[in-house]
């Protein structure tokens, strides 16, 4: 059985909730938090390198740091919350999220800094994929284009608002906190979230007959570290041979995680990502489109944002804009 059936069967046993335009706003709320903590931190890496002497490459890890742990965590999490409850995932997410926002803003150093971004990260990832796996659930067949229009309306307001509100908040420097505000503003968003999802998000059931596949996440995480790795610190190491292995290696770990998954989908076992989805060609070309589109533009964002501080003596507010 996979997670596709598990959530049908979700739907076809829960009649739609009178308070899930609360529970929606709660999930969009923490939707929100992630999309803007992806982009805020770039706005505010000028004040952070003068704060802290971190160096260009420490300065890449904090940025970057944060959407490696994502992108390891997405897949499993996104599993987990069909084995062990989708509530349960998101609201020790939300609140693993909030806590590792706190420890980023008032991080003594830059390798703390470092070490809770990849918290937030891991975090992020066990919360962001129960979101629209919840919403799925909660609303009926007749109203779900309309919700999904609203979260794209929202992810790309999320997008946007990152880097001005972090502009607005390190400009202020309220408290002579700067920079650190970027991390801190999490903390009133991430307490209302909470006491929204334990009000109002409700607890699904989860199919027990799904087990973790421990494996395809080990295989897909090692395949996602050896590649990012080697592009990070490459050139400041001077690509020595470790790096070029590493990207080598990447090649052959992604082969073994799609075929771990096809053989577990084919024993019916339950599988981090289904044969169906690697199988439908549709679903691998707007992928393929995703994955060049975000490829480009956080890089580009990264840079800009550095450069019109750093380069041109922009206020953050003013970079931001």
């Amino acid at each position: 059985m996979n997670g596709f059936k598990s959530t049908m069967a979700d739907v076809s046993q829960h009649e739609p909730r009178t308070d899930r335009w609360m529970a929606l706003a709660v999930l969009f709320l923490a939707s929100f938090m992630n999309l803007i903590d992806v982009s805020i931190v770039n706005v505010a890496l000028p004040r952070i390198q003068a704060d802290t002497g971190a160096t260009a490459t420490q300065l890449e890890w904090v940025a970057a740091i944060y959407v490696l742990a994502l992108a390891v965590g997405l897949l499993p999490f996104g599993r987990f919350g069909d084995v062990f409850g989708r509530r349960r995932m998101f609201i020790l997410g939300l609140f693993g999220f909030t806590v590792a926002s706190v420890l980023c803003g008032v991080a003594p150093d830059i390798l703390i800094l470092i070490a809770a971004r990849a918290a937030q990260g891991i975090f992020a990832a066990m919360m962001v994929p129960q979101v629209l796996a919840i919403v799925h659930v909660i609303f009926p067949t007749d109203e779900k284009a309309r919700v999904f229009g609203l979260f794209g309306t929202i992810s790309s307001l999320g997008v946007v608002a990152g880097p001005i509100i972090g502009g607005a908040v390190i400009t202020a420097d309220f408290a002579g906190l700067g920079w650190r505000l970027a991390f801190l503003i999490n903390l009133p968003l991430g307490v209302v979230a909470l006491i929204g999802a334990l009000r109002f998000v409700p607890d699904l059931e989860t199919d027990t007959t799904l087990r973790p596949d421990w494996i395809g996440t080990g295989l897909f995480a090692g395949a996602i570290v050896l590649l990012v790795l080697p592009l990070i610190e490459g050139r400041v190491l001077g690509w020595p041979w470790w790096t070029f292995a590493a990207l080598l290696a990447c090649v052959p770990m992604m082969v073994g995680f799609v075929l771990w998954e096809r053989r577990l989908s084919k024993r019916g076992l339950s599988a981090v990502m289904p044969e169906g989805l690697l199988a439908n060609r549709p679903y691998l070309i707007r992928l393929g489109l995703v994955i060049l589109f975000f490829s480009g533009i956080p890089g580009l964002f990264l840079v800009l944002a550095i450069f019109l501080q750093s380069g041109f003596g922009r206020p953050p507010c003013k970079a931001a804009l």
